[in-house]
């Protein structure tokens, strides 16, 4: 983890749990959906809210930690890369009524006789390798955006690896302006990594920033994961796929309505059908109130609160509108008491909600790491009417609280 290593030392003795996030990654096939999903996860205790893009800087700040060793290999004068420019020799077969350089004699001779008055030949010409270079375009464009992103949160890292970076950068602006920046495939990295040096090097840097591009899981446990800042953002994400893999263990069907982005939803991302029921799932259900028109006790607690009131909402919610309703509020931290009593706050009030018009019966959990959380434990409160339930129980009993739910609506 390099430099990020001493910031939030407690939470390194914390696995983040990874079934949920891999059934999630199985829809997904982009590093564009890990970015929004990650920056629509809301931070109650904090007014910074973190946007797609600035989570990708703080990946890029990682990627280019573990590429530091490899990065400095790099050429870090462009005569270097002028000297090893890839070139091919191709040749065509030309007629011409002289000699040509080289000529071939003898189909010459059997197409057109002897003496003869047209000559055929392969002349050869030398021209650059494009697969190689589009590579070489492609991953200055990558590293160029990154530095420029990274330096203001990392400027010593980028002091130790920027002259290489500068180098390539540089070169393929002045050299190869008109190449097209394409992203490589597995063969033009195969073909580049027997090529020697500095190509060799060069297919090792690409290859990085390509699977940081493609492979999710690499991009979510190497790069996300180590920073602390983000960490708690992808338990939130783990916790919504363990809620859908329970669902599809049930038999249920999931249908997506809306991107997972930042901001406030419209309306639930999920619906699900399972049986004869559809259920709505809501990631971040600050607008559960508003969708489904009814009171909110909060907003009507706070109207003498001046500044501006931000509508609060469970950070996952599975709701049969009207009759049931699971809020799991999430909480990644080594802190007992940030867990249970900082969580136990947030999913009182969230109970407090639900039972004023969402659901009859309401059940409230807050959800955190296992090594924090060992045994399940809640209690039901005695309120007329329905179920009001409030408890704490760890990733691993999330499964468990939506099938209970489930069967307690058949």
């Amino acid at each position: 983890m390099g430099e990020l290593a001493a910031e939030r030392p407690e939470l390194t003795a914390l696995t983040l749990p990874r079934r949920g996030l891999e059934e999630l990654f199985r829809g997904w096939n982009s590093d564009g959906q890990l970015f929004d999903a990650l920056s629509a996860v809301a931070a109650v205790e904090m007014d910074v809210q973190w946007s797609a893009d600035a989570i990708e800087r703080r990946a890029a700040r990682v990627l280019l930690e573990k590429m530091e060793s490899v990065l400095l290999l790099l050429p870090d004068d462009p005569g270097t890369w002028r000297e090893n420019l890839p070139v091919t020799t191709t040749s065509a077969r030309e007629v011409s009524d002289r000699p040509l350089r080289p000529t071939d004699w003898a189909t010459t001779a059997r197409r057109y006789g002897w003496p003869s008055k047209a000559f055929v030949g392969h002349p050869r010409s030398r021209v650059k390798d494009e697969s190689a270079l589009q590579t070489l375009t492609w991953t200055a464009r990558n590293l160029e955006r990154m530095v420029r992103d990274v330096r203001g949160v990392a400027p010593l890292l980028i002091g130790r690896i920027e002259r290489p970076i500068l180098t390539m950068i540089d070169m393929v602006r002045s050299d190869l302006p008109d190449v097209e920046a394409l992203r490589p495939d597995r063969l033009d990295l195969r073909s580049l990594a027997s090529s020697g040096r500095p190509w060799s090097t060069l297919a090792l840097v690409a290859a990085s920033l390509l699977r940081a591009q493609t492979d999710l899981e690499f991009l979510a446990f190497e790069l996300i994961e180590p920073n602390p800042e983000l960490a708690w953002r992808l338990f939130h994400l783990s916790a919504l796929g363990e809620v859908l893999a329970a669902v599809r263990s049930l038999g249920g069907r999931v249908r997506w309505n809306a991107p997972l982005t930042a901001g406030e939803s419209s309306g639930p991302q999920f619906q699900l059908r399972i049986g004869q029921n559809i259920w709505d799932l809501w990631f971040e259900a600050s607008a559960a109130a508003r969708y489904y028109q009814v009171a909110s006790p909060y907003k009507a607690a706070t109207t003498g609160v001046s500044s501006i009131q931000r509508a609060i909402g469970a950070d996952i919610l599975l709701c049969l509108p009207g009759r049931h309703a699971l809020m799991l509020e999430c909480k990644w931290s080594a802190l007992g008491s940030y867990v249970g009593r900082d969580g136990y706050h947030q999913a009182s009030s969230y109970l407090i909600e639900a039972r004023c018009g969402l659901a009859d019966n309401a059940r409230s959990y807050v959800i955190g790491p296992e090594e924090v959380v060992r045994s399940q434990s809640e209690t039901e409160l005695d309120w007329p009417g329905g179920v009001a339930a409030v408890g704490v129980g760890s990733i691993e009993h999330v499964a468990g609280l939506v099938r209970s739910l489930v069967g307690e609506s058949r």
